[in-house]
């Protein structure tokens, strides 16, 4: 965990006293994954970003060489001064459920799609995804959309790709790779868009690591923060050829109006998977083909004359 220097004092009164205690605050930073930016033709040696950090800026989304997920520390313990709740965990629900959570609202939708293997073969799967609206009083609607995929193997081998409208109606789209790209469109309008090194504008190649998308300073700030938990998933099974790197698993974080820190976690889900059935390979052949069986018949026929009695 990385820290930064600066630290301040927040003031906090005794209701009824007329007296204020100071308790010495730290920021700190959160840890996270390397960020490149740009075309892969146009990617430098080293990474723009260390920390996982990507920022709106109100109209868009960006990360810089001191981007980082703040948050504070109380200097007299080391400890945060502002916990986390965790709120509502989603790990696959009713389909059709809708899940109603301070602004943020989650329906569930059941999904069925075929997707074509390395192998020539196709996979098919049936799923969870999930449309989210979230609506922060500092900046706007937002729109998500969780697509629940799987590794073409197996249904616990899940993860996500994710779409992240903001409220000008522009697109962040996270795919296997893990690559990102920054679209001026609704999601809608992008669905069927892949990514590929020659159109990404974010490459955050980190497994077992985490990034976060603060909006209006992030959450431990007063504003609210979508965090993508990503981790070691092989997709070549899927043809997929971005790398290892994929989400498992996503969250919205923010501070309610009563000045509670929250967090909501959704976990991809896949319920099942089927494989299109190779061609059967074709029997071994008898060990005694036609030309044995010819050469055993025409000795028959030799003993039977050598036993005719003569006429």
């Amino acid at each position: 965990m990385a820290v930064m220097v600066t630290f301040t004092f927040l003031a906090t009164c005794l209701a009824g006293s007329g007296t204020c205690a100071t308790t010495p605050i730290h920021i700190d930073i959160e840890s996270g994954g390397d960020i490149f930016t740009g075309t892969a033709a146009e990617q430098t040696p080293q990474p723009q970003n260390h920390n996982g950090a990507f920022f709106w800026n109100g109209t868009g989304w960006m990360t810089t060489d001191t981007s980082a997920h703040a948050y504070f520390t109380d200097l007299r313990t080391g400890q945060k001064l502002y916990k986390d709740n965790l709120i509502l965990e989603v790990r696959g629900d009713t389909i059709g459920a809708s899940r109603q959570v301070d602004n943020v609202s989650i329906a569930v939708k059941d999904v069925k799609y075929t997707e074509k293997l390395a192998s020539g073969k196709k996979s098919q799967n049936s799923v969870h995804d999930y449309e989210i609206t979230v609506y922060d009083n500092g900046s706007g609607t937002w729109k998500l959309l969780l697509r629940s995929r799987c590794d073409g193997r197996d249904v616990n081998h899940t993860y996500f790709q994710v779409y992240v409208q903001d409220p000008l109606n522009h697109t962040l789209i996270f795919k296997e790779g893990i690559q990102a790209m920054t679209t001026g469109l609704p999601i809608a309008q992008v669905l069927g868009w892949d990514i590929g090194g020659a159109n990404r504008t974010f490459y955050m190649p980190n497994a077992s690591s985490q990034y976060w998308l603060d909006v209006n300073g992030g959450s431990d700030m007063g504003g609210m923060t979508f965090k993508l938990v990503t981790g070691a998933l092989d997709l070549a099974a899927l043809g997929k050829g971005n790398g290892t790197t994929a989400v498992q698993s996503f969250e919205i974080m923010y501070t309610n109006s009563t000045g509670s820190l929250n967090r909501i976690v959704i976990h991809p889900e896949v319920e099942t998977l089927s494989q299109e059935k190779g061609k059967s390979t074709p029997a071994t052949p008898a060990t005694t083909p036609a030309i044995l069986l010819s050469v055993a018949i025409l000795a028959a026929l030799a003993v039977s004359r050598k036993r005719r009695p003569a006429l």
